[in-house]
């Protein structure tokens, strides 16, 4: 069985912070701290795998390469509800940003540059 694109994006997830960033975070204030905890718990193989088909949709592909993608977001988060998925647009944007940042990190990586 072969690794396709599709398996290399399921394996990938949010990279957990360097104790050195940590260190150097800004302290957050109480109001903030209410806030600060939107982007839920991990991501199942099944939440990324339901994800990754919507995203890659035409309808979805086409919207996302205008500049202001919440409405877009928000849709996906609706088609992962109907999917059985409780995930809000926050928490998918964060995941497909941290999906195509880790993609283009292994390509460059890969590409021998």
């Amino acid at each position: 069985m072969d690794s396709g694109p599709m398996d290399l994006l399921l394996t990938m997830s949010c990279f957990p912070m360097s104790q050195k960033v940590k260190a150097s975070s800004v302290v957050v204030s109480e109001q903030e701290t209410d806030t600060s905890n939107t982007h839920g718990p991990n991501w199942t193989r099944e939440e990324l795998q339901d994800l990754i088909e919507i995203w890659l949709e035409q309808s979805i592909m086409a919207s996302l390469e205008n500049r202001r993608n919440k409405p877009v977001y928000v849709t996906i988060a609706k088609s992962m509800q109907a999917r059985g998925h409780n995930r809000n647009w926050t928490q998918i944007q964060c995941k497909i940003k941290a999906l195509r940042s880790a993609f283009y990190h292994a390509k460059d990586v890969n590409s021998g540059s």
